[in-house]
């Protein structure tokens, strides 16, 4: 137990801060203009002869003076706005508090003067202990946890859908230590917002904003949604690039044959073709598989380490557009082969190290069940979507999530965290080619595997031939293909 909590928790909100702000300004307007008010009467005024002053003159001068005060509030609000924003938060936050009645009301009676009837004056007698800090793009509302009714029934605990409706803010996270709740909220997500040079791996964690990292050894897989213009390929194209400065083996399948199908000319395994894909999927589980068997043999094998401990690389399998993909598949064989390489991958890739990221424009419900799209280390939504996509994706129906207007601006969520957040897309610049500046990064030649492209494809056969050893597979159509 702490006695004293040193941490400052920013202005407190006292019950008299209900118009706070216009009380400011209104100080910073009344208080130069009544002085020089004043001033101008006594250098105009004649005290000897009271009809000596000239009215037109003096309203002339208290025009004049009216609209320097002004512009004087004006430029006080300017130079101070960063204070300013505090004192409104505080202002709004008084008013909640009025308007939820989260305080109490002691009746005082006091003799009266004239009559025996005394009078009622109603006075407060308790304002709960708020504080607000604006800080780094966040908004911190600190609440004192005091035992009050309010306390005691949950109210202070339960203010996270209002507070995100009040500020049309974004809720972080929610920390209770030494008898407070704190609400921080993102006041400004783009304030951290990376651009793509700074989007560099280290070990196996990638940067996607100042705040926010994705690991995928602690959460693998991904799910990136987003409409047209929502800023999916470029996010996509994006990890792309990480995943290659890391060292990953790179595994990409774009079925629509457009802009993944590029990066064929820098990496051996692009693949556009139906069967070449589910062959790409088949071959990721039979890594998977032995992976682990070699993880097993190893000499230095120990109980509930992971590939890296092993010096294995990252196995990533990239597919694009996966619902129109899937609904391609007219053979059943087909169908059941992709959901249970999906399924294996998902549910036991994370200590072989094998990822599987699976980007789309709608996760419809019948081609991502809920035991499998909640496996998905890292979700994010990108672009303008309804609510029913939302809940889809994140399967939440407490956050009040907004869709905006700006590309590569959506939500994000992984594993762990208890609360979906905003995101913005790490910034690309114009015309910025991801061929020639991911075969700079790489110092390769962008053609380098070009005719590896034929190779994979027409080998897909020779490569299902059985040669003798006994290994583990996938026996759903593999004849058929």
């Amino acid at each position: 137990m702490q006695l004293v909590d040193f941490k400052y928790k920013g202005i407190r909100v006292r019950q008299s801060h209900k118009h706070l702000l216009s009380k400011v300004l209104g100080a910073c307007f009344f208080v130069p203009f009544s002085i020089m008010t004043v001033w101008n009467l006594l250098q105009i005024w004649d005290f000897t002869d009271i009809y000596s002053i000239d009215f037109m003159s003096f309203l002339k001068q208290e025009g004049i003076l009216f609209f320097v005060c002004l512009g004087f509030t004006l430029v006080v609000f300017g130079l101070f706005y960063p204070l300013m924003q505090r004192l409104w938060v505080a202002q709004k936050v008084c008013r909640m508090i009025y308007s939820s009645k989260m305080y109490q009301i002691n009746d005082i009676e006091m003799p009266g003067m004239m009559t025996d009837k005394p009078k009622v004056k109603k006075e407060i007698a308790y304002f709960p202990r708020f504080y607000v800090k604006l800080k780094k793009g966040m908004l911190e509302i600190t609440i004192q946890l005091d035992g009050s009714q309010f306390h005691a029934t949950g109210v202070f605990e339960g203010l996270s859908g209002v507070l995100e409706q009040v500020f049309s803010l974004n809720l972080l996270e929610v920390e209770e230590r030494n008898g407070f709740y704190t609400y921080r909220f993102l006041h400004d997500a783009e304030v951290f917002r990376l651009t793509i040079a700074d989007v560099f791996p280290n070990g196996s964690t990638i940067p996607l904003m100042k705040h926010l990292h994705w690991d995928l050894n602690a959460n693998p897989h991904a799910l990136i949604v987003g409409g047209t213009g929502g800023g999916k390929s470029y996010f996509v194209n994006i990890l792309i690039r990480a995943f290659a400065l890391m060292g990953a083996d790179l595994h990409i399948a774009d079925p629509k044959n457009s802009d993944l199908a590029d990066f064929k000319i820098l990496f051996p395994d692009v693949q556009t073709d139906t069967d070449e894909i589910l062959y790409m999927l088949e071959k990721a589980v039979k890594e998977m598989e032995k992976r682990y068997k070699d993880m097993k043999l190893h000499e230095n094998y120990q109980t509930g380490q992971d590939y890296s401990v092993y010096d294995m690389k990252p196995y990533v399998v990239i597919l694009d557009e996966f619902v129109a993909f899937q609904s391609l598949l007219t053979k059943k064989t087909d169908k059941d082969l992709f959901s249970m390489c999906v399924q294996q991958i998902i549910l036991k890739g994370r200590q072989a190290g094998v990822i599987l990221v699976l980007a789309t424009q709608r996760p419809d419900a019948k081609f991502l069940k809920d035991g499998i799209r909640d496996q998905f280390g890292l979700r994010i939504a990108l672009g303008q979507m309804s609510k029913e996509g939302y809940r889809m994706i994140f399967e939440t129906t407490e956050q009040k999530l907004r869709a905006k207007k700006k590309r590569g601006r959506g939500y994000a969520f992984s594993l762990g965290d208890t609360l979906v957040q905003e995101f913005y897309s790490p910034l690309v610049p114009p015309k910025y080619d991801f061929i020639e500046e991911l075969a700079k990064d790489l110092d390769v030649v962008p053609c380098a595997f070009s005719a590896l492209d034929e190779k994979a494809s027409t080998s897909v056969k020779v490569q299902s031939e059985p040669t003798g050893e006994q290994e583990n597979t996938i026996d759903l159509g593999e004849e058929e293909r």
